[in-house]
């Protein structure tokens, strides 16, 4: 966030009292989702979650393409993504990654879902920075795109594992499923 609301001209004591609002966001969010994850159900917050990203992000890229850009427009934009992340895709990964596997197969489906999910937060952490310096706002678009795919797998092929026991759920998957 610092790194992102510097480049909108925004002073550098602003941008860190900015990035305080941003963890804030992220706290209130994730517990919002912490509060309605069993209510709601996993896959409606997960799909909320990932298109709300997209939308934010793409707002970011215009925000971006504009020559002269309010750097408060951007800040909206990173405050909404960290919003719609907080509520879904921040922790209701988890959840699924959790719920998602047969019982015999878990213990190892997880330890390579967690692996899969760190080395692609490290990826994302080690590229941003060069994407945004060379790509500048067409790397939100980049992730927006990410984010509307992410959107249609988990449309298509993540099932909604709320309020069933692991036990069903497992019997549910096990049954071959059309494309």
């Amino acid at each position: 966030a610092p790194t992102i609301l510097e480049k909108t001209g925004l002073p550098l004591d602003s941008s860190l009292l900015q990035t305080i609002m941003v963890g804030l966001t992220n706290l209130v969010f994730t517990l919002i989702a912490m509060k309605y994850v069993d209510r709601v159900g996993r896959k409606p917050l997960y799909l909320l979650g990932t298109s709300g990203m997209a939308v934010c992000l793409l707002f970011l890229f215009g925000a971006f393409r504009l020559e002269n850009f309010d750097g408060y427009w951007v800040l909206l934009g990173i405050v909404g993504f960290i919003a719609f992340f907080a509520i879904s895709v921040g922790p209701i990964a988890w959840v699924i990654i959790a719920e998602i596997y047969p019982n015999h197969i878990r213990s190892h489906a997880m330890s390579v879902s967690v692996l899969a999910l760190w080395v692609a937060c490290f990826v994302v952490a080690l590229t941003f920075p060069i994407m945004l310096e060379q790509w500048a706002g067409y790397t939100f678009l980049f992730y927006a795109v990410a984010c509307m795919l992410n959107f249609m797998f988990t449309w298509h092929y993540v099932p909604e594992t709320g309020n069933r026991s692991l036990e069903v759920l497992e019997n549910e998957l096990a049954k071959p499923r059309l494309p």
